[in-house]
């Protein structure tokens, strides 16, 4: 059976699949089940954690939860359904950025710094060395191995002065343009399976370098709106560079195995920050 005619099993004819880039399967549209308009997020099997994450922080954002389902045999190796209200998200695209854009959605991460809880179970991300040092020996590339673990020595011998705990706490995971969305003009945050605790400006990272090119008249309105809910944020430079620096080895992590030149060239651009302000410009 494929996961679709499942879905129309479960669910009616009414919904429809959401194209999107994911490991999920997700569907909206009218249920003759619950007669009502629906949004459904199917995990993988071996996602269960993700399942609950994204089930625990829906809940504490008080989004109606329909329901939840898990089949009793998995259907194209998928298996948790999670069912909740279909709020008729309106997409967000990297065009529409703008200063104000920039000011609402720092306004929308930090309500979600601010307000989000740890719950049981959730994954911690706070040992930034540990992570690091496993993400590095995952990467098969020679030269790149070698480029990125003589950053890694740089920053482990010169011992950077770095403030403990500085700002840990519940975090998104997967900050960008493509998780907020507009409901009823109000701008919102999306997609929490990867929610996780650790430092909160992991979540800055990508969207500054990706989705905002690292201008920098974006990035101050983005912050300018984040501290309106945070307002003493404020990050020491040895811990922003590391972060900046384990984003970068997971780029090429994942490029590693999976192609991406422009994804790859973020990365690049990160690095070559992290090596300026190491002084290893010439290297």
């Amino acid at each position: 059976m494929v996961l679709e005619t499942k879905v129309k099993e479960l669910f009616g004819n009414g919904l429809h699949a959401v194209k999107h880039t994911s490991f999920n399967r997700m569907y909206v549209g009218y249920s003759e089940r619950f007669s009502y308009e629906i949004f459904i997020k199917i995990y993988r099997e071996d996602q269960y954690e993700k399942f609950i994450t994204e089930k625990e922080i829906v809940h504490q954002k008080n989004i109606k939860i329909i329901g939840i389902e898990t089949l009793t045999v998995s259907v194209e190796g998928f298996k948790y359904i999670l069912i909740l209200e279909d709020l008729h998200l309106i997409d967000v695209l990297k065009p529409d950025v703008t200063v104000e854009l920039a000011f609402q959605m720092g306004k929308s991460v930090g309500d979600f710094h601010a307000n989000t809880q740890p719950f049981k179970g959730i994954r911690h991300n706070v040992d930034l060395i540990d992570k690091i040092a496993k993400d590095i020996d995952e990467i098969k590339n020679a030269e790149v191995y070698q480029k990125v673990y003589t950053v890694f020595q740089q920053f482990q011998t010169r011992r950077l002065k770095r403030k403990k705990n500085n700002y840990l706490g519940v975090l998104h995971g997967d900050v960008g343009v493509r998780n907020f969305k507009w409901v009823k003009q109000e701008l919102v945050l999306i997609d929490f399976e990867r929610a996780q605790f650790g430092l909160l400006y992991l979540d800055f990272v990508k969207l500054f370098y990706q989705d905002f090119d690292s201008k920098q008249i974006f990035i101050n309105a983005f912050l300018n709106g984040y501290k309106t809910k945070i307002a003493q944020f404020e990050l020491d430079d040895a811990t922003k560079y590391l972060l900046i620096f384990s984003v970068a080895v997971g780029i090429f992590k994942y490029v590693d195995k999976i192609k991406d030149i422009s994804f790859e060239k973020y990365g690049e651009t990160m690095l070559k920050d992290v090596e300026k302000y190491l002084g290893m410009s010439n290297f």
